[in-house]
């Protein structure tokens, strides 16, 4: 069950990879809905894998499964993500950062302040941390309306 889990979390982290050797501009937020996708695949595959291996299996451990499978994505996304913005691509929060200051300095803020207030904020850990944040709680949400579809309506069809 968890193969299924790895081989989807590799294809995500290669496209996303590929996307960023060949210069496509694409950010996280761009490329989430392939992520929650992905994590949807994770759910599906890794409860149907667990019914398949016990027929009886309840509910709970129907959610288990799938948040466990959930989870190693998350993190494994997570993990990859702090990668490419501290190892492959460096220069993203930065490039983000003298962004946001120059709008805030338009409006009247010290640059100081407002340099000061995004490098805070806007960090490879930061935005790692987010992510596994936001797809451990898509993961528990896939996980129980996953778990509650293949408890009531796969389980009677085979």
């Amino acid at each position: 069950m968890m193969r299924y889990t790895l081989l989807i979390a590799f294809a995500a982290i290669t496209l996303r990879w590929l996307l960023h050797a060949d210069q496509a501009i694409v950010d996280g937020h761009t490329f989430s809905p392939i992520h929650l996708l992905a994590l949807l695949l994770v759910v599906f595959f890794a409860q149907r894998g667990a019914m398949q291996a016990d027929r009886n299996i309840t509910f709970p451990m129907l959610v288990r499964t799938g948040f466990r499978n959930a989870a190693v994505y998350a993190l494994l996304i997570a993990v990859f993500a702090y990668a490419l913005y501290v190892w492959i691509d460096p220069l993203y929060f930065p490039i983000h950062i003298n962004e946001r200051v120059d709008l805030a300095v338009a409006d009247g803020i010290a640059e100081a302040d407002a340099r000061k207030r995004f490098e805070t904020m806007f960090s490879p850990f930061n935005y790692a941390t987010l992510t596994l944040v936001a797809f451990m709680g898509a993961g528990i949400v896939y996980a129980l309306l996953v778990g509650a579809f293949h408890h009531k309506v796969l389980r009677k069809l085979g």
